[in-house]
């Protein structure tokens, strides 16, 4: 648990791999309290850098299993059924989360 107004994620950058800003696991709670004066900022998140501008064909050969495909996201749930995440933002009736830039 942590308390904060502001949380920045700024320039996450993995040559070859996997770039998430926020990950959740299964049955994780996130609680947002004064959700709207939070300043929650996902900028510049880049999977795949190193070979973010060759040839897609080139990029398909090179990501065969077991190398996954680079990705980025901004925010990366994992869940089920059984154990659902749940994310509360209290009375806020807005979007906290600024998210620009994200490759990959």
């Amino acid at each position: 648990e942590f308390d904060t107004d502001k949380l920045y994620l700024h320039n996450i950058i993995s040559d070859t791999g996997l770039v998430y800003g926020l990950s959740t696991w299964y049955n994780s709670q996130l609680s947002f309290t004064n959700a709207q004066d939070m300043d929650f900022q996902m900028i510049n998140l880049k999977a795949g850098y190193k070979y973010i501008n060759d040839d897609p064909g080139t990029n398909q050969a090179r990501y065969q299993y077991p190398n996954h495909k680079a990705q980025a996201c901004g925010i990366r749930i994992h869940q089920s059924t059984a154990y659902p995440v749940s994310i509360d933002f209290g009375d806020s009736q807005q979007n906290i989360f600024k998210q620009t830039c994200i490759q990959g």
